[in-house]
């Protein structure tokens, strides 16, 4: 199995278009939605100008997704990456490659000066929560709106 990962080009309107058929195949396990995401969120996205979105390839086939967004600690006085949505096809679950993935992002923060990786899990997702913690995410839970979610990080420096 050949596995690989990468930052997506959002000038790709064929990466645009994996990407947004992830990311509704992803909110209709999670959410349940009935309405779907269409191609014009990537060009929201490029032109908010602190999207980043990665892909997880196995064998050249693209079976998982992370949008992240930047965004800045005043406390280290240096760019951080939240991770917003993480996604991987469900059977490529359980078997390292989200943890791989993880720490792909990770590398691509240190390369480029991060200081911390961020994200938000709901509670009922404990697949998730075990893998990040054993990624190393450190964090504390908080119910609203009667929803358990984690809020963790994980700090590079």
């Amino acid at each position: 199995m050949d596995i690989s990962f990468r930052e997506i080009d959002l000038e790709d309107k064929a990466d645009g278009e994996k990407a947004v058929l992830l990311l509704n195949e992803f909110m209709n396990q999670t959410e349940k939605c009935t309405r779907e995401i269409d191609i014009s969120i990537i060009e929201k996205m490029k032109n908010l100008g602190f999207a980043k979105i990665y892909f997880s390839e196995v064998d050249r086939n693209i079976m998982g997704i992370a949008v992240c967004f930047k965004g800045f600690s005043t406390y280290k006085q240096k760019e951080l990456l939240n991770i917003h949505d993480f996604y991987l096809q469900k059977n490529y679950q359980g078997n390292g490659i989200g943890k791989l993935f993880l720490e792909f992002i990770e590398k691509e923060c240190i390369r480029n000066d991060f200081c911390r990786v961020t994200l938000e899990v709901y509670g009922d997702n404990s697949h998730a929560i075990k893998l990040y913690k054993k990624s190393g995410y450190v964090g504390s839970e908080d119910t609203k709106n009667s929803c358990l979610i984690y809020a963790m990080k994980k700090d590079l420096f």
